[in-house]
């Protein structure tokens, strides 16, 4: 399978650039003792530690199939390997690959994202003012997971919210288009631009990605986004759903929760833990409340509207709070309502505590 790829990938070849302190740079033209190097995704500077061995691209990769298939390497040693070796354009087509397979997989995801923030592909004659839109475009331009690589750079090249510039943000109305796409790493980056640029009237739009996005590094990137926008408003929402969500979105909120929630979300797995077993109908207290085990769901809670700037203008402190919230759902509670777990959601819980 991968020497397949090999062949079908490597039409299109370039070089292993390997500097005197033992990096590997994949490189389009470059020549010994170079320290200015061209990569296909930008410029790459590697001043003080020159080239010193150049590699063809496609040999070196043979020798690294036949590595993987010797170690019996899993996806992660395969990508990280492929990562160490400088081979950055097959390894954006693995990790593409890999969740083309199994589109929870978000391993390749991170790995990407984690790299592409070593990368410039900023050409040298724009003016710093020019670099976001530049940005922008290219990573709607790029294909597939490339698009990662562009998008990393645009979160990481727009202002915050304390330090905002309109020359160095994307609008609302690019925001609105990246949310909306059906491309899930652009709505990935929308997600992390709104939480760096603190869009607030965004919060409801990464809590409903959290959930009811059908991609796991989508829903994954949403759920640390709207923690870092809006702490208490995420956590009284997921909350909600674990204790009366319907279907898959309450199974979707326990794991957020588990994984972002803290000594909160802990708090709620473990109520939901003394629930199993309970009938309909019964009660009983546990830490000063009251529990019931009801029959049903409560409909619309992953139904979540956008809160809308002439709104919030407009509103009183009284109707804001209708999307905001400081309080702690569980400690402004007395009586709380939980519907009755099936037994997968049991034995999941059982599995996290």
């Amino acid at each position: 399978m991968v020497s397949s790829l090999i062949t079908i990938f490597f039409l299109l070849q370039n070089v292993i650039a390997i500097t005197q302190s033992g990096k590997h740079i994949e490189a389009k033209n470059c020549a010994i003792g170079s320290t200015k190097i061209q990569t296909p995704f930008g410029i790459h500077l590697s001043i003080g530690d020159p080239v010193s061995i150049i590699r063809d691209q496609a040999e070196s990769l043979e020798i690294l199939s036949q590595i993987k298939e010797k170690k019996d390497l899993n996806k992660r040693e395969w990508l990280n390997l492929l990562l160490e070796s400088g081979q950055n354009s097959f390894l954006i087509n693995e990790c593409e690959r890999f969740w083309r397979e199994n589109n929870q997989c978000t391993i390749g995801v991170e790995i990407l994202k984690e790299w592409s923030l070593t990368v410039n592909s900023i050409p040298e004659e724009l003016e710093t003012n020019q670099y976001t839109e530049w940005l922008y475009q290219e990573m709607l331009r790029a294909k597939g997971f490339l698009k990662i690589v562009y998008g990393i750079q645009l979160v990481n090249n727009v202002s915050t919210s304390g330090l905002k510039r309109i020359e160095r943000n994307l609008t609302t109305n690019q925001l609105l288009t990246e949310l909306k796409s059906n491309e899930a790493v652009r709505r990935m980056i929308a997600s992390m631009v709104i939480e760096k640029q603190s869009e607030i009237m965004f919060i409801n739009d990464l809590i409903s990605l959290s959930i009811n996005d059908p991609i796991g590094f989508v829903r994954q990137q949403a759920a640390q986004d709207a923690v870092g926008l809006h702490r208490n408003t995420t956590l009284t929402h997921w909350t909600k759903l674990a204790l009366r969500g319907e279907h898959h979105y309450r199974s979707h909120a326990i794991e957020l929760l588990n994984n972002y929630g803290g000594e909160e979300g802990e708090n709620v797995l473990k109520i939901l833990s003394q629930t199993i077993g309970k009938k309909i109908g019964d009660r009983f207290q546990l830490n000063g409340k009251s529990i019931s085990i009801v029959a049903t769901p409560k409909k619309g809670l992953n139904n979540l509207q956008r809160l809308h700037f002439d709104k919030i203008r407009a509103s009183s402190n009284q109707d804001f709070t209708l999307f905001l919230t400081n309080e702690k759902f569980l400690e402004t509670t007395s009586t709380i309502k939980v519907t009755s777990l099936p037994v997968e959601f049991g034995e999941k819980l059982l599995s996290l505590l």
